[in-house]
């Protein structure tokens, strides 16, 4: 088992609303390894689709 950190920009999927976003944060995280700790640190809303950048540490097993 191994921590690895995680860097992360993500779209915010158009029609998702706030109450939604941890599920689909998780979702995404856990493409990479069991979510341990994450934060949302910046969410640039000026452009068309607003940019979250995300921090997270995951636990990875190794094979």
């Amino acid at each position: 088992m191994n921590f690895r950190f995680l860097q992360l920009d993500l779209e915010w999927p158009q029609g998702l609303l706030h109450h939604q976003l941890r599920a689909f944060v998780l979702e995404q995280i856990r493409s990479y390894g069991e979510p341990v700790r994450w934060a949302i640190t910046d969410l640039d809303g000026a452009k068309t689709i607003p940019i979250m950048k995300l921090e997270a540490v995951v636990l990875v097993v190794d094979s």
